[in-house]
């Protein structure tokens, strides 16, 4: 990709609400055209293959890629290697392949990857109880009686719709209509929705018709949602459950992500949705890494290639930890999500539930002590979102009296902790660099940190494997450090994230919690947002943080009371006045980041 070290400048064009450009998104062929290899890489790397071998070359539609036939013979004397069939037992196919291969100084510069290239490295499966990526951890269900809206109060033990609305200032009426705008949740063929569930809490807790139901965006053969009771709660249905009432009835579709095969071993996750919103990210190829399957550089048949036309707001709760992932493939992920927030898309994803540690409360390095980081939203172009819990004692319907603290975990049945820390992959962007920077100067952390970050470099490894050579260069002789010190702080803002009732097992009411019902709520308010800025002629607000941080104070109340998010034996980040890497900058006022966003251009 060319120009890539001009895409945070790019960005800010666009996304900074002081810039002269705010809200001049690009077109995708713009943003295309922009990134596309330079002349220079073109005609060196062309010149090369023609030296070696008289081949016509194609220049692929969407400009990444010089492509060609050749023999084996001829490949292994432009590469000065030997090519041999490598059986992959994941996909269950030979595979050309080689261990090692050669191309000159002069071109090396230009290349990302060579495919077919060097044997494919084993993609390790993971267990589910302990270390499998995916949604932000579905909880247990708390089952009540089915009541009706105005029959619950709102405080700690339960927060109905109107609950959060007042919470968060949110009007009752419904959002301004507008012609083809759509509120995208990520999904995938495992994770269903059904039709009876969102009725029973539309019937009670919303004047929402009966039938109600969103459309789906099938992704690569992902099966058709079943929309049938399966006698427990699906994600999916959470998140429809938190969206509708504060958003219908403004459109809402599930970016429904598959075929199953491709959702195991976390070898497929949003890749096929990025694929299905850019026909480019299909052969993408950045840091060594291309195509669906995370190390396997391999295909997914019949796989959508740009049929999508991108949502203004793509809301997940899937998460993991940024040390399981590949650095390769998150990278690749981060470069798109660039792409898109350059379009006018707001990615907003859920942190996690489990502090500093990975699903199973384990974390990461030689001792099992380095603190987790989430993805993706640790990718700086994703907005994280934290949870947060109502105090005892508190009245939720009376924001000014801040009502909110961290979500600490307090719950026995869920033990939950919002996640969040600074990242080891990405470095500390500009918009976040005064934020952070004044937490890790003026906060106490009980454990020493260091000051480095993992390699810009094509590495198909995860961060748990490479971190023996990361974090040494940047700790102290006979220290230990436990998170760096330089990256990407997360999350960015938070929203309620415990007791949210949504509809539970059989016909019973039941309360639910974690980031994964924060995310939905945040995500709520800027759909709203957008459709009053879009209904006045205005384009959406894009790529949210560089606002969030830049006038937190106009609009985002503060989170300053609830415990550390420590896990598997370790301190971790106390709760501070600010940002900090619990609950971020705070939670949204909507009145205010209306006002404020209304008045930008």
């Amino acid at each position: 990709m060319g120009n890539l070290d001009k895409a945070e400048d790019c960005v800010m064009d666009v996304s900074d609400p002081d810039s002269l450009n705010y809200g001049k998104h690009w077109t995708a062929q713009q943003v295309q055209d922009f990134f596309r290899p330079t002349d220079e890489t073109i005609d060196a790397v062309r010149q090369w293959i023609e030296e070696t071998i008289a081949r016509d070359i194609d220049h692929t539609l969407h400009k990444g890629h010089l492509r060609f036939m050749a023999t084996t013979s001829e490949l292994e004397s432009l590469l000065e290697t030997e090519y041999h069939y490598h059986h992959h037992d994941l996909v269950r196919r030979g595979v050309p392949a080689t261990d090692i291969y050669h191309v000159p100084e002069h071109v090396r510069r230009h290349l990302d990857y060579i495919t077919p290239g060097t044997v494919l490295p084993k993609v390790n499966k993971r267990s589910p109880s302990n270390e499998e990526p995916g949604e932000a951890s579905i909880p247990p269900i708390q089952e009540r009686d089915l009541l009706s809206a105005r029959d619950i109060p709102c405080n700690v033990t339960g927060m109905s719709p109107q609950c959060i609305k007042k919470l968060y200032g949110i009007p009752d009426t419904p959002p301004k209509a507008v012609a083809g705008y759509e509120h995208a949740i990520y999904s995938t063929g495992n994770d269903p929705w059904d039709q009876l569930s969102l009725d029973t809490f539309f019937s009670t807790q919303t004047n929402i018709p009966k039938g109600t139901h969103p459309k789906s965006y099938n992704i690569a053969g992902a099966p058709e949602p079943e929309a049938e009771y399966r006698g427990y709660v699906e994600e999916t249905n959470i998140d429809l459950d938190v969206t509708y009432p504060l958003l219908y009835p403004a459109e809402i579709v599930l970016l429904n992500e598959g075929p199953k095969e491709y959702q195991t071993n976390n070898a497929g996750y949003m890749n096929l949705m990025l694929d299905a919103l850019d026909a480019s990210y299909c052969t993408y190829t950045a840091y060594g890494e291309t195509g669906d399957y995370p190390g396997l550089g391999g295909e997914v048949k019949n796989k959508d290639c740009g049929t999508i036309n991108p949502p203004k707001v793509i809301a997940s709760s899937w998460d993991a930890t940024e040390d399981y992932i590949p650095l390769a493939y998150q990278r690749r992920q981060c470069n798109e999500f660039m792409k898109l927030t350059l379009q006018g898309v707001s990615f907003i994803y859920a942190v996690g539930d489990w502090g500093i540690a990975n699903g199973g409360h384990t974390c990461y390095g030689p001792k099992g002590d380095m603190w987790g980081v989430p993805w993706p939203a640790n990718c700086p172009y994703v907005t994280g979102v934290g949870g947060t819990q109502i105090k005892d004692g508190a009245d939720p319907t009376d924001p000014d009296s801040s009502p909110e603290e961290a979500l600490d975990g307090r719950n026995p049945q869920t033990l939950w902790q919002s996640s969040g820390g600074i990242s080891a992959v990405y470095d500390r962007p500009s918009w976040q660099s005064t934020a952070v920077g004044g937490y890790l100067d003026n906060t106490k952390i009980d454990a020493l940190g260091f000051a480095a970050l993992a390699p810009d470099l094509p590495m198909p490894q995860a961060l748990n494997t490479t971190i023996h050579q990361i974090y040494q260069t940047g700790v102290k002789s006979g220290e230990y450090g436990h998170y760096s010190t330089l990256g990407r702080g997360v999350p960015d803002i938070s929203a309620l994230g415990d007791h949210v009732y949504v509809r539970g097992n059989g016909h019973t009411l039941g309360t639910t919690g974690g980031t994964s019902a924060a995310v939905h709520v945040v995500a709520s308010m800027i759909s709203r947002i957008n459709l009053e800025r879009m209904y006045v002629g205005k384009g959406p607000v894009g790529f949210l943080n560089p606002t969030l941080y830049k006038y937190a104070d106009k609009f985002i109340r503060d989170i300053t009371d609830g415990r550390p998010n420590g896990n598997c034996d370790q301190p971790g980040f106390p709760v501070a006045k600010g940002w900090d890497p619990v609950t971020g900058l705070g939670v949204l006022k909507y009145k205010e980041a209306l006002e404020f966003f209304l008045s930008l251009p």
